[in-house]
């Protein structure tokens, strides 16, 4: 490394330790060196930042055209070349949601407890284990239905409030899924659980790709097809998942 020192040119230094350098530095200035140790990522950069702050070269820099790195760019959508689908994203921003569900006490246990509950009622209700109870959606008789067997001691409104929406939990989870039903509502679409991954996929068929595709941009050919040269199958499909954010 290089100790840089005003007005008293640049001391080459060996690569040596932390320790050392700061002996060294202690050293310069005893001898009247104002040396400091500055800390960066490369030499490169140390040096491209220290030519916008000299006299001899802030001028000529400034006078250069393109030396500011921009930090956006455009980028143009590249036509469909492939029978493979490529990833895109987006989101869309839920203003409004449910200010009440149901809650529940009761001795059923966990979330999986409840799905074998809820598949033995055969009732369709959206149900969330929380730390004060159960937490519902839909028809109070099909609820009550579901949790009577494990003896229901309170049955009451809980307050979803937005502050319980950062972090994951039970109002998150409730709201999540009864979000994600409610657009698996639409017709044509189908939707899939994968342990922690819900994806929306289309039925082939009932969805066509120019409902996708705009008169100025088409980036959708096919809805589904197979991998070329494999029997892998594959479709169009959305990821969901919902992010939280305080105003």
């Amino acid at each position: 490394m290089s100790l840089v020192a005003p007005g008293s040119g640049v001391i080459r230094m060996p690569p040596v330790s932390v320790c050392h350098q700061v002996s060294t530095i202690v050293r310069a200035r005893t001898l009247g060196i104002d040396a400091h140790l500055v800390e960066t990522a490369s030499f490169d950069e140390l040096f491209s930042d220290l030519l916008r702050f000299l006299p001899q070269t802030a001028d000529k820099l400034a006078s250069l055209t393109g030396t500011a790195r921009p930090r956006l760019a455009t980028a143009k959508l590249r036509p469909s070349t492939g029978a493979v689908p490529a990833i895109r994203m987006n989101a869309l921003a839920v203003t409004s949601g449910p200010a009440l569900c149901r809650i529940v006490d009761c001795a059923i246990g966990g979330d999986n407890e409840i799905e074998e509950a809820i598949a033995k009622a055969g009732v369709d209700i959206i149900v969330h284990r929380a730390r004060d109870g159960v937490l519902a959606f839909r028809r109070d008789n099909d609820i009550r239905k579901a949790l009577e067997p494990f003896g229901i001691k309170a049955f009451d409104h809980h307050p979803l409030s937005s502050r319980r929406l950062i972090k994951e939990g039970g109002e998150r989870a409730l709201v999540r899924d009864a979000l994600f039903r409610a657009i698996a509502g639409q017709p044509g679409l189908t939707l899939e659980r994968r342990g922690n991954r819900v994806r929306l996929r289309p039925v082939p068929g009932e969805v066509k790709p120019s409902i996708f595709n705009s008169d100025s941009a088409k980036p959708v050919d096919i809805i589904s097809g197979t991998v070329p040269k494999t029997d892998v199958v594959w479709s169009e499909a959305c990821g969901l998942c919902v992010d939280y954010r305080l105003e």
